[in-house]
């Protein structure tokens, strides 16, 4: 355990923890040790323990079963940036072994309900990508890329990879912002099936509207996250107001 005094002694113990389970130590489906176990081996008190036990639970890396213990859970995909980022981007330098499966590439008009998400005349055409992220082997989400044609890609572009850089680098486009809207929704028999889901289980809804400098919806991402495999962890700051 790290001996840096500037860190909480909770927080080095979950740091080591947290390690230990990414290089394998510890294994998805193991029981760690129990609180009083984990305090003699590493010199501290059992409340020091049940925080860092804590701290890693809210991560999503430990999952504690009533009367049983606390054992690792399976892989999942812990999304805690505040910046704006693709999903590849967000998994680069991850233990986890993500990919990603392209069901379909094709190019298509814009219905009514697209043209109100994109903000585009009805019957515009863009390109619509149907895609499949898993990690470890294990398919975690699925999700519907609807890109402007104001970008200038087409069918023939590598779509398992990053579509924010295709769009910056290749087009030249940067993206400003995005605006994310989620929501719990069943998973419906066909996303059931495509995730390969044994059960329904709830699913994490993300539609995410990426804009140019000019206010142009370049990218709009209609997203179903697994929510056993996929902890999104928001960071929000006030903005106080102080009497002069």
């Amino acid at each position: 355990m790290s001996s840096d005094s500037l860190i909480p002694l909770y927080a080095r113990l979950g740091n080591t923890l947290k390690e230990q389970i990414i290089e394998g130590y510890y294994k998805p489906g193991d029981m760690i040790p129990s609180e009083i176990e984990l305090g003699k081996h590493y010199g501290v008190s059992r409340i020091t323990v049940r925080k860092a036990v804590e701290g890693l639970v809210l991560k999503g890396l430990l999952e504690k079963k009533q009367g049983i213990g606390t054992c690792v859970r399976s892989p999942r995909l812990i999304d805690e940036t505040s910046n704006l980022k693709s999903f590849t981007e967000k998994i680069s330098g991850s233990s986890i072994h993500f990919s990603t499966q392209v069901l379909r590439v094709e190019i298509i008009p814009a219905d009514e309900i697209l043209s109100c998400h994109m903000q585009v005349p009805e019957g515009e055409r863009v390109v619509h990508i149907a895609r499949v992220r898993s990690a470890d082997g294990v398919p975690i989400g699925y999700f519907e890329n609807y890109i402007s044609s104001i970008t200038g890609l087409g069918l023939d572009e590598d779509y398992s990879k990053s579509i924010y850089s295709l769009i910056e680098h290749k087009c030249g486009i940067a993206i400003r912002e995005a605006r994310k809207e989620i929501a719990s929704v069943a998973a419906s028999e066909r996303i059931q099936s495509i995730l390969q889901l044994k059960e329904a289980v709830p699913l994490l809804s993300i539609k995410t509207y990426s804009c140019d400098y000019n206010d142009n919806i370049v990218d709009f991402s209609d997203g179903y996250y697994r929510s056993d495999r996929y902890n999104l962890i928001i960071h929000l700051n006030r903005e106080q107001e102080f009497p002069v």
